[in-house]
């Protein structure tokens, strides 16, 4: 990147970290809220892509390494106190960890027409809300449906019952997050490969029933984990998808029963693979 003038961020106002906002560069809405290092702020001026300082793992990420939503940044502002970094990006994919296409989609209030706060719409998990409504209210964006690796079928319905073979971390542009929990990646890359395998099974869910609103509730899910032998939080790293079904199909109807074990190895590497059974709507 070009530097253009001659002010800096202050990081030692902030014991060395300061706050940097991510901006659509088209759209101007905001995507996320990280932490800057001045390494961090100094290898995304050099590189042109957004890097970060991640305060639980204490290191710095480029994002979209692991994930492949990169962020391309095409401005670099600061605020009057020098202790706020605006970059403004081309975001590829989503922003958020959840799949959102932005970690602001929660509501908390919005204004009437005469200026008074109001309370905002249902949270995503009220039971007065359908699923589709609440996978709109949450921004998530779904995958394409996989196609089958193998000689099987992606759902099979029988009855009132959905049964989900064995899916993995589906991206949108089509490729699977790789790696084994202990040895390439860490146990929150897992929580993510297992929300977005979540995604990729509600992406079945939706092509083969037509609407997530005929699904009544969650019964069974069974979570495997490729990880090291001396791994032991297989169930948290399973909580990814389980979070979201019950974000999305409510508390109750989106949980169900549960395993979550550890493997050996999995297809591709990939860090997660999670089967699931449905109740339906006929």
């Amino acid at each position: 990147m070009r530097v253009i003038g001659s002010d800096q961020p202050d990081f030692d106002k902030a014991g060395g970290l300061l706050p940097a906002i991510a901006q659509d560069a088209t759209t101007g809405e905001v995507l996320m809220l990280a932490w800057m290092d001045e390494a961090a702020y100094q290898e995304t001026l050099e590189s042109g892509r957004a890097v970060y300082f991640s305060r639980s793992r204490n290191r710095r990420w480029r994002k979209g390494d692991e994930s492949g939503h990169v962020q391309h940044v095409l401005e670099v502002k600061l605020d009057c106190d020098s202790d706020t970094i605006l970059l403004k990006v081309d975001q590829t994919g989503v922003a958020c960890h959840t799949g959102a296409r932005s970690c602001f989609f929660r509501s908390v209030a919005t204004a009437d027409a005469a200026g008074d706060a109001i309370p905002s719409p249902a949270k995503s998990g009220d039971s007065s809300m359908s699923a589709e409504a609440r996978l709109q209210s949450l921004q998530l964006e779904l995958p394409p449906a996989p196609k089958p690796m193998g000689v099987y079928k992606p759902l099979v319905i029988a009855g009132q019952m959905a049964y989900v073979s064995g899916h993995g971390p589906l991206l949108p542009d089509g490729t699977l997050m790789e790696g084994r929990i202990g040895a390439d990646v860490d146990e929150e890359f897992g929580h993510r490969a297992a929300r977005q395998t979540g995604l990729a099974i509600l992406a079945t869910l939706r092509e083969g029933l037509g609407s997530l609103d005929r699904v009544v509730r969650l019964v069974k899910l069974l979570g495997m984990v490729n990880c090291e032998p001396d791994f032991r939080n297989q169930p948290a790293v399973i909580n990814g998808c389980s979070q979201l079904f019950a974000d999305v199909f409510g508390e109750d109807a989106g949980v169900g029963a549960r395993s979550a074990v550890g493997m050996g190895s999995l297809p591709g590497n990939i860090p997660v693979e999670i089967e699931a059974i449905f109740e339906i709507k006929p």
